[in-house]
């Protein structure tokens, strides 16, 4: 999972600066890794940024989890308010993984880690990186690998080695 953030440098107005920085904040105190696009120093990203939400007016700032739109400030501080900013950060990476393994009668159970420093601390240590977020999968406590790593060996047909069964 990669959390892509578009953001500008040059802006007058206060409000999308503090919102920047909120924003900022909280992904750098949660240790969430994300990649920075600053829409005022590339054409590129702004336009990337505006066709991928499907509006040419958008401004920043904007989270995304690779290429699927997850929302703006309004709706990223809501989900740190309400304590569910793992699961908007996900948005629908979870839903697709139950989805194949209950389609391929692989049984599973679901931790919750952002309701449980326990799990969250457990995971991260089984994984050996303390910056990590879910979805991650395991067999036991064997560690098999992220989502994407999922995503992959589920288009292979390599689900099955994947997840060490």
């Amino acid at each position: 999972m990669t959390i892509i953030y578009y953001y500008t440098s040059v802006s007058s107005n206060m409000e999308t600066k503090k919102h920047q920085q909120r924003i900022e904040m909280v992904l750098d105190s949660k240790k969430i890794e994300y990649e920075r696009c600053d829409i005022a120093s590339s054409e590129e990203d702004k336009k990337k940024m505006r066709d991928l939400m499907g509006d040419a007016k958008a401004l920043p700032p904007q989270l995304f989890n690779g290429d699927q739109y997850l929302g703006e400030y309004t709706a990223f501080e809501a989900a740190v308010e309400n304590g569910e900013l793992e699961k908007f950060l996900l948005n629908g990476q979870q839903s697709k993984i139950d989805m194949v393994l209950t389609a391929k009668k692989i049984e599973f159970e679901k931790r919750d880690i952002a309701s449980s420093e326990e799990n969250k601390k457990k995971m991260r240590d089984l994984i050996g990186d303390q910056k990590a977020i879910a979805p991650q999968l395991f067999n036991d406590d064997q560690y098999c690998g992220n989502y994407d790593a999922f995503e992959l060996a589920n288009e292979d047909g390599e689900l099955e080695a994947f997840l060490k069964l």
